[in-house]
């Protein structure tokens, strides 16, 4: 099973060539799922990505979120992840999955292992009998010609885009407002047509 899991509603970029030498600061993301570094106000780099996947995989593998407290405070929050106050994990899950979610999970975000070093670990290619996972080898861009021209046409004239800037910016896969804009009215239009044709039956 192959399972894509995103969620980008609150989030930062870090450019590719830049990874180990710059450092953000931006506060985004859900606190559950926020590495401490983060909720501490520290900069911070790829590994926040690392503590979220193992927040999401803790989840799924155990039904509960790793740190909770009640009430929520997001000070005692992450002092219990700081500590290692994790919830407990149930006996019938893996000492691979238990070992390999707890790295991920590891407070220190030095010691936290790096998506790379994360994507080769055992547990997660077991089963695979050729290499271990990698990532996309190319980026999923639009083609010019794929572009919805309703959507195209309301950006230009609603929004004051330019319609050069919003082909651009698309074609090339650029994390922007305008992406961000064209797949939110694009599925806007979406279940609107769908509404439309449910009513008609």
């Amino acid at each position: 099973m192959i399972m894509f899991h995103t969620d980008f509603g609150l989030s930062n970029t870090l450019k590719a060539e830049s990874l180990s030498l710059d450092l953000l600061n931006t506060q985004c993301g859900s606190p559950a799922y926020a590495a401490p570094e983060l909720l501490a106000h520290r900069k911070y780099g790829p590994k926040v990505d690392v503590w979220s996947v193992g927040v999401s995989m803790f989840a799924m593998l155990t039904g509960t979120l790793p740190f909770t407290v009640e009430p929520f405070n997001i000070k005692h929050l992450h002092q219990k992840m700081v500590n290692g106050e994790i919830s407990s994990i149930p006996d019938d899950v893996s000492k691979g999955a238990v070992a390999f979610v707890l790295s991920l999970l590891e407070p220190d975000p030095a010691k936290r292992p790096s998506v790379s070093a994360a994507m080769e670990e055992r547990w997660i290619n077991e089963g695979y009998a050729e290499k271990p996972l990698h990532t996309l080898s190319h980026k999923n861009r639009l083609c010019p010609e794929d572009l919805n021209s309703s959507v195209l046409a309301y950006m230009k004239e609603t929004l004051g885009y330019s319609l050069s800037e919003i082909i651009h910016t698309l074609t090339i896969n650029r994390p922007s407002a305008i992406m961000a804009s064209y797949h939110l009215l694009l599925n806007k239009l979406s279940r609107s047509q769908k509404g439309a044709k449910a009513s008609k039956v």
